[in-house]
């Protein structure tokens, strides 16, 4: 679980918490209902979007083990964009790191030839067996 995660949820406690301590003391005004009602509101909306976004980068990153497996066990950045269906660049990269950090994935230079024998390097990224 993520520190923001952990955050959001405190949050919605401690609103929630508030919320509920309104109507065991009556004499609260109506300006902190609203306003820990919004805060109750923010708190819901910021958990929906941590958790959408951790499931976004799973489904990514299942995806990419997927690219690569049918790639013969390479691929390179651009072939990963090409076989992956992403809402945003940066979910593709956090993804590749998640998928490094874990040692699923690796990275490695390779040198390549064309017809001429000129060398190039590349950078692809490999199934961990």
């Amino acid at each position: 679980m993520s520190f923001d995660t952990i955050m959001a949820i405190l949050s919605l406690a401690i609103s929630v918490g508030g919320f509920i301590s309104l109507f065991i003391y009556s004499k609260k005004k109506i300006i902190l209902v609203t306003v820990l009602s919004i805060l109750v509101l923010l708190s819901a909306i910021e958990i929906y979007n941590i958790i959408s976004h951790q499931q976004e980068i799973k489904y990514v990153s299942r995806q990419i083990v997927e690219c690569i497996s049918e790639n013969g066990g390479r691929s390179t950045i651009e072939e990963l964009k090409l076989c992956i269906n992403f809402k945003y660049l940066s979910d593709l990269f956090e993804s590749i790191d998640k998928l490094l950090r874990l040692n699923e994935v690796q990275y490695q230079i390779i040198t390549v030839y064309d017809t001429n024998r000129i060398s190039y390097q590349i950078g692809v990224y490999e199934l961990v067996q």
